[in-house]
């Protein structure tokens, strides 16, 4: 999370930035919900019992973490598990170039509104920009490599950019594949968020997004109804989604129920959370430490009552829980 270098503000960046998170939550994590847009996904909310409990706390954490520590633009790995973040890293650099491009050329005076511009990839492949105002246009991809080893085909389009002196917002909608050698995989995202920039917060929210792998090894996850908020320190503010995981075979909401600081670590050192299950199952994680901690880093209490009394705690290291560690 610290990695990813992030200043508020209301400069080109910062849209990028913001990009870069909500892909890095939706795709490195075992995110949620439905498979209306092809990728399958688990849509009956799971039981937490005292059994999987660890498993569902991490595929929460990773849907709320995982891989976010990764600097943008990393794109290749040694492990199926960081592949994954290296992917979502991959498809936040898709996006940051987007932004970037309707973005410039939508306020360039020379630049003919909905004029097409196609060029050439780095190494193969070709990308078309379209711009239909000088607030929306789009990015479309053909068999484009910038990076060996990495093809990327589909669209990524950004409408409703709004820019004033002390913010900024925008909606993203993507519809991309992308298909590496090593490890061979072909990677679909698709799925919208809303993106607002203020001069001390970043926030985004949206109704779905769903990442589809042909690595078993990665599976198919994704975020619904989603709403994530942090400062200027990348501290965590607001963090609520309903998430999907293959991993536990169902869905669960995660609840922020106070923000998550960072003290120098790739997770954070203090917050609290509620995931919520079927049957008035409800589990509470509470950050005891980063993963330097020496000891106990996360502690878990499972309610069968929704949530009005909990069972004795399990203290538990973020290694454990968590495969993008």
């Amino acid at each position: 999370m610290r990695a990813l270098n992030k200043t508020v503000g209301c400069s080109n960046l910062n849209l990028v930035a913001g990009l870069s998170l909500i892909i890095c939550l939706s795709a490195c994590g075992d995110g949620g919900g439905g498979s209306g847009n092809g990728i399958t996904l688990p849509t009956a909310p799971v039981t937490i019992t005292p059994q999987n409990a660890p498993q569902v706390a991490g595929a929460a954490v990773d849907a709320a973490f995982g891989g976010a520590a990764l600097p943008v633009g990393v794109t290749s790995a040694s492990s199926s598990e960081a592949s994954a973040a290296a992917a979502a890293n991959t498809v936040a650099r898709i996006g940051r170039s987007a932004a970037l491009q309707v973005i410039s050329q939508g306020a360039t005076p020379a630049v003919v509104t909905g004029a097409v511009t196609t060029t050439n990839c780095l190494i193969s492949g070709t990308m078309t920009l379209s711009t239909t105002s000088s607030t929306s246009g789009s990015t479309t991809y053909s068999n484009c490599s910038d990076v060996a080893g990495e093809t990327m085909n589909g669209t990524v389009s950004l409408s409703n950019i709004v820019s004033t002196p002390s913010s900024l917002s925008t909606d993203a909608v993507f519809d991309l594949t992308i298909t590496t050698a090593s490890p061979a995989n072909t990677m679909t995202a698709i799925g919208d968020m809303h993106l607002f920039i203020d001069t001390m917060t970043i926030t985004m929210s949206g109704t779905s997004l769903s990442m589809g792998n042909t690595d078993s090894a990665l599976g198919n996850l994704g975020l619904q109804n989603y709403s994530i908020s942090f400062d200027s320190l990348g501290n965590f503010t607001v963090m609520t989604f309903t998430f999907a995981s293959t991993a536990i075979n169902g869905t669960a909401v995660f609840t922020m129920t106070s923000p998550f600081l960072y003290s120098g670590g790739m997770l954070p050192s203090s917050g609290t959370a509620t995931i919520s299950g079927a049957n008035s199952t409800v589990l509470k994680l509470t950050v005891l430490g980063d993963e330097t901690a020496v000891g106990s880093q996360v502690q878990l209490e499972l309610s069968t009552n929704g949530g009005s009394t909990y069972a004795a705690p399990t203290n538990v290291t973020w290694a454990s829980i968590s495969s993008k560690i």
